[in-house]
């Protein structure tokens, strides 16, 4: 079974300078974007204060607000941030709790899928669909896992015949050693309309430099 679809489901729970991680939700994800946090942007410059937000944001449950005034306890961990050995740890455990949070679903590329045209806010029209397609409490819908809740809407999406195909994990890479023994044209063909667009950019960018090395 993929480790993405586990991940979402299992999670995990963790303790980050103090605080208490459990997972991390759709109102958290809106909440963060209220503030415009930087730290589920891998590229994104990020501060302690930063971190110590989302520590905040993500500690908390819909329909609550965090506070976000400084207290004793985040003037400790200030002083324990300024060690290097502490923040590589705290760091890890956080990047550790955060990869299972973000196992989210990926699809093929399907050239005859409609583009959506939801101008609701997107984390909006996710609690939306899974209160009202799915059955499920509102106060659940913000608090569950961000991950599981998208696993949730895509097979919602599929029950309600939506044209998608979930992509798993080792399936490219399937594909890719069956595209081998096809010509080039073809396989850039079958390639871009069997793989998710994600992983169809890296296996054409790998398929063009395969190609210059045998020139």
């Amino acid at each position: 079974m993929d480790d993405r679809f586990l991940n979402a489901f299992i999670g995990s729970e963790t303790s980050v300078f103090g605080y208490k991680l459990r997972s991390l939700t759709p109102w958290h994800y809106l909440l963060l974007k209220a503030v415009n946090s930087p730290i589920l942007d891998a590229g994104a410059e990020k501060s302690t204060d930063d971190v110590l937000i989302f520590l905040k944001i993500t500690s908390c449950q819909w329909p609550a607000v965090p506070n976000l005034r400084t207290r004793w306890h985040d003037v400790f961990w200030n002083l324990n941030m300024k060690m290097p050995g502490v923040v590589k740890r705290q760091m890890a455990r956080l990047a550790e709790w955060l990869q299972p949070q973000l196992s989210i679903p990926e699809f093929w590329a399907n050239d005859n899928a409609k583009e959506s045209t939801i101008s609701a806010p997107p984390i909006l029209a996710l609690v939306v669909g899974l209160t009202s397609k799915g059955g499920i409490l509102l106060s659940d819908a913000w608090n569950m896992r961000m991950a599981e809740a998208r696993w949730f809407d895509a097979t919602l999406a599929e029950l309600n015949g939506a044209d998608i195909k979930i992509a798993y994990e080792g399936e490219s890479e399937e594909i890719s050693a069956n595209l081998q023994k096809i010509d080039d044209e073809q396989q850039v063909k079958i390639a871009q309309a069997n793989l998710a667009p994600e992983n169809f950019k890296k296996w054409l960018a790998a398929h063009k430099a395969r190609q210059q090395e045998t020139i």
